[in-house]
């Protein structure tokens, strides 16, 4: 290919993407994913945020499945490589000594387009686990969203949203526990009144 790409809307149009001659961009609207053609993009050229949730863990049943069959859900990825959705994918198929993964490619216009795309995308393929949701609601709120905003954006109440929030507030150790699910959301959500000496 020479690195000129037709983006698969009624309105075609090429697109210069030079060194990455494999990939579709589609436009900053990120809801409509599904209709991106996927591409196959080197697991080594994927750019993870330092700043992320951490490392995956319980993936076990991933990596065998990925071994025996590959990655059916596709990757988000910005124009440069960036990581938007599906860091657990991702880890997964690295120990599973994979080479490639599918991805979609997605143009961000701003960091909130970034976080909401992330946000969506792993809620709807049950990714995130309560803490990393209420960090991920916590960042949009940095970029300007309200609690509404947001409510709308998961399909949630406004309660949900602050219910998860509040998580931001426990002790460290409670909030590790409820990350790696050795602590449910609704124990968690009874020890956040409490003091954190009694938490």
């Amino acid at each position: 290919m020479n690195g000129v790409l037709t983006l698969p809307t009624d309105n075609s149009a090429e697109i210069q993407v030079g060194a990455m001659p494999h990939f579709s961009l589609i436009p900053a609207a990120p809801w409509t994913l599904t209709d991106t053609p996927v591409a196959e993009m080197p697991v080594a050229s994927i750019l993870v945020s330092p700043n992320g949730d951490g490392k995956a863990t319980d993936l076990d049943r991933l990596v065998t499945l990925y071994r025996a069959r590959g990655v059916l859900v596709p990757l988000i990825v910005a124009p440069n490589g960036r990581l938007l959705a599906g860091r657990r994918r991702l880890e997964a198929a690295r120990r599973a000594g994979l080479t490639t993964v599918p991805v979609r490619i997605c143009e961000i216009t701003s960091e909130r387009a970034a976080i909401e795309i992330s946000l969506v995308e792993n809620v709807e393929c049950s990714d995130l686990d309560p803490l990393t949701r209420a960090k991920s609601y916590r960042a949009l709120i940095e970029q300007g969203a309200t609690v509404e905003e947001i409510a709308e954006l998961v399909g949630q109440g406004t309660g949900h949203v602050y219910q998860h929030l509040q998580l931001l507030d426990l002790h460290p150790e409670v909030q590790q526990a409820l990350h790696t699910r050795t602590l449910s959301f609704a124990d968690a959500r009874a020890l956040a009144p409490l003091e954190i000496e009694d938490q």
